[in-house]
């Protein structure tokens, strides 16, 4: 692997904890730089600033190629590459580097609303679990978390039973970029959660027996006190689905879009469901915003004093 990446790589772990899978997306996409680089007989040090508009048109170019936000990302992660080299002087051009990198133009992406629950398709899911059901107790208490949280599948699968507060109301929870973050619980989660913790002794007794010392620390384990792994949350969450008679496909991240459509259809301020949700910046959070603007278009009618109903309320009084 060439030097200056593996550089760079170590860099994003360290520096700006990113995630293995974060590290894992920037590999790829830089790998597929400096091979387009490597067929041009150069290295990343020899790049001209020619060559950056003429790796984008074999982006473009490909049929079949990458979606536009696979593009700008790829942009994104080369963009951070030569940021990096420039700031550590490894680069003979860097003024010309610099101004090749500023003219790239990032492709126009029309983003789709995401794909939500409504609260009726919410309560079917969380009540598919039933008490007599193998699981019950984890199932539930995994489908409450999911939605009264609004946690990533990788938050929920890395959450500890030490940071999980019932009486307080809320558990901290490991972000992207190692940041942790406070999320409130409501009622009814930190009951399935409770109900969860009576059955999870027995799980964290079995791996303690057969590894003295090694209690598990997870908040959702499996059978043998094991921590819970992602493939296993898609497929409970999928069935629990088909159990609520929900035909769509149903994943663990629709559960977090949908807590973030329903707190905004309430009223509640994006500001706060940004930082619920962990984002790092204002425009993520806006994205939900589209799928909210009819509940948000009624809310702006009853309540701006020039929206219709605030008036009419006003108009009827003085007519009373």
């Amino acid at each position: 692997m060439d030097a200056d990446l593996v550089d760079y790589l170590t860099y994003l772990t360290k520096e700006r904890g990113c995630s293995p899978r974060t590290l894992d997306a920037y590999r790829r996409d830089l790998g597929h730089w400096l091979g387009f680089l490597a067929r041009q007989q150069r290295t990343a040090r020899q790049v001209v600033a020619a060559d950056f508009a003429a790796w984008l048109k074999t982006l473009w170019g490909r049929e079949a190629g990458p979606s536009p936000s696979t593009i700008k990302r790829s942009l994104s992660s080369v963009k951070g590459f030569y940021t990096f080299l420039m700031r550590e002087e490894r680069l003979p051009d860097a003024r010309g580097i610099r101004k090749a990198i500023q003219d790239l133009a990032f492709p126009r992406i029309h983003r789709k609303l995401p794909d939500v629950l409504t609260v009726a398709e919410v309560e079917r899911l969380l009540a598919a679990p039933r008490p007599g059901d193998r699981g019950y107790a984890r199932e539930r208490a995994i489908l409450e978390f999911l939605y009264s949280t609004g946690v990533r599948a990788q938050e929920l699968v890395d959450a500890t039973a030490a940071n999980v507060h019932l009486k307080e109301g809320f558990a901290r929870v490991m972000g992207k970029g190692q940041k942790e973050r406070v999320v409130p619980i409501g009622s009814k989660c930190a009951a399935a959660i409770n109900r969860w913790l009576d059955c999870r002794v027995g799980h964290v007794a079995v791996q303690a027996a057969k590894l003295p010392g090694a209690e598990s620390p997870w908040l959702f384990v499996g059978q043998q006190g094991q921590q819970l792994n992602r493939l296993h949350l898609y497929y409970l969450v999928r069935t629990c689905a088909v159990q609520a008679g929900i035909r769509r496909p149903v994943y663990p991240h629709m559960l977090r879009r949908s807590f973030a459509t329903h707190q905004i259809e309430n009223g509640a301020d994006i500001a706060f469901v940004k930082a619920m949700l962990g984002h790092a910046s204002l425009s993520s959070t806006e994205h939900y915003l589209g799928v909210a603007v009819g509940k948000l278009q009624d809310l702006h009618a009853r309540c701006h004093p020039l929206g219709g109903g605030l008036e009419q309320e006003k108009t009827h009084a003085r007519a009373a």
